[in-house]
């Protein structure tokens, strides 16, 4: 594991002290096509000189890149993020990671929103990185004329995030992942049973969590991650297969790794031996590729056990079972292992594989830019990846940008935002440079008008826009 490591301070604190980290420098305007834009209403003046602030605007899953323009006046923008969760014969099942925090933002500047996409049982790669699912054994066994529940694995959950580069555009010389502002990393995939019995040695069939707190959803204590300083940001891992912070071998069965400053090693299982067996004989899942997941390890290539003619009749057959796909993330997690496909006795060749083993969970990231970000659990456990864009800050008058004729009659018209209540974003005690509906100065020069509040965490922020007279 690379990177700095940062003490976690407090069960719902990303990190104490987040919100005092720099400001964002915001990038210029980038070109998109209107089809694929989302645009609130502009800040509009009432008859009585009260700012409408634009209403939140919530991205789903599609399975492509999306984009938000900030609306006219918007100088503080709050991004809650939700990443993907990990596929399961039951739909869906570890979680995915949930952040939010403030932007300062441009006018009309463009945001590309790309939201991950739930990982599902015997999947394929999902949208925001999700690693595939293991492929199941060569004889699958059948109950009711189709292949038994459990049989198979599931793919990992993408990551969502919020960047200021398209992914189809090189308008960044390092590359689209390295403007990435938030990222909440996915949940990983379970593993598959194939035709055998329970996972062996202790392997766990359960992929990792990506939820960022020392209390998972449920009442179920597990161990925080702990976050790293890279550069640009902070890094919180990912926990590993059946939520492990570290990655230790046990009887020979090695978890997958949550992503973290770099992506997370494949699970593997080396075998193990007891009352007179010994199991033997897996495939590793695969590491994580940058903010992709790893794939679980194939069964597909496992023979299957060539005793009392199992290797013809589907469900005399015991096969091992695939492993789970890794979470996509700020990096991937990796996949799990299969299961143990041989066993030996004293009396030679056995039919007792096992289980495969589940994936881990990706990574998440804040950028120092970001001010007070924050753990967000109103939407944990609703199964629903999404990024939810709320404008906090409106300056109307003075606009960013704008020129005055010198002498001209102009009140000040700004808002701000308490509090956002899905996410709890907002900026409270707000005062600016000149009081709502004063006049603003309109003598001739280059002017900055400031809008100051206190965010969560009880941290002075300010936002400015200029503006010249002449």
């Amino acid at each position: 594991m690379t990177g700095n490591a940062v003490r976690w301070t407090v069960t719902a604190a990303l990190l104490a002290g987040a919100a005092s980290l720099p400001v964002l420098a915001s990038a210029p305007p980038v070109a998109l096509s209107p089809t694929r834009a989302h645009q609130g209403a502009g800040a509009t003046v009432a008859r009585r000189g009260a700012v409408v602030v634009p209403a939140p605007v919530v991205f789903h899953a599609t399975g492509a890149e999306q984009s938000y323009v900030v609306p006219p006046g918007v100088a503080l923008l709050g991004a809650v993020v939700q990443g993907a969760w990990g596929g399961s014969v039951r739909g869906v099942n570890e979680n995915g990671a949930g952040l939010g925090g403030l932007l300062r933002v441009q006018p009309r500047q463009v945001l590309y929103i790309e939201v991950g996409r739930n990982g599902r049982y015997d999947g394929g790669p999902t949208f925001g990185g999700g690693g595939a699912a293991g492929l199941p054994p060569p004889l699958v066994m059948v109950c009711k004329h189709r292949p038994c529940n459990g049989d198979y694995a599931s793919s990992g959950g993408g990551a969502s995030d919020v960047r200021t580069c398209s992914l189809r555009s090189p308008c960044s010389p390092v590359g689209s992942d390295a403007t990435r502002l938030i990222v909440a990393g996915g949940g990983a995939g379970d593993s598959g049973g194939g035709n055998g019995v329970s996972p062996q040695c202790g392997a766990s069939p359960y992929g990792g969590n990506a939820v960022i707190s020392l209390l998972v959803p449920g009442g179920k204590h597990t161990p925080a991650p702990v976050p790293l300083r890279v550069p640009g940001g902070i890094v919180v891992p990912g926990l590993g297969t059946f939520n492990a912070v570290t990655v230790t071998t046990k009887r020979g069965v090695t978890p997958a790794a949550g992503g973290s400053a770099i992506p997370g090693s494949g699970g593997s299982q080396g075998g193990c031996s007891g009352v007179g067996l010994r199991l033997f004989g897996s495939v590793a899942g695969r590491r994580g590729a940058g903010p992709d997941g790893g794939a679980g390890g194939s069964a597909a290539t496992l023979p299957p056990f060539h005793g009392n003619r199992c290797w013809t009749i589907t469900n005399s057959c015991s096969d091992a079972g695939p492993g789970g796909g890794g979470g996509g993330g700020y990096t991937g997690g990796g996949g799990g292992a299969t299961g143990l496909d041989f066993c030996t006795s004293k009396s030679g060749p056995c039919n007792a594989a096992g289980g495969g083993e589940g994936g881990a969970a990706g990574s998440s990231f804040v950028a120092t830019s970001v001010l007070a970000p924050r753990p967000d659990f109103a939407i944990l456990g609703t199964g629903v990846p999404l990024v939810r864009m709320v404008p906090v800050v409106e300056v109307a008058v003075p606009a960013a940008g704008a020129r005055y004729a010198p002498g001209a009659k102009l009140d000040a018209r700004w808002l701000c935002v308490a509090v956002d209540p899905p996410s709890g974003l907002g900026v409270e005690n707000c005062t600016a440079t000149v009081p709502n509906g004063e006049p603003i100065s309109t003598s001739p020069g280059t002017h900055r008008f400031t809008v100051r509040g206190i965010v969560p965490g009880n941290k002075p922020v300010s936002v400015s826009v200029t503006y010249s007279v002449r």
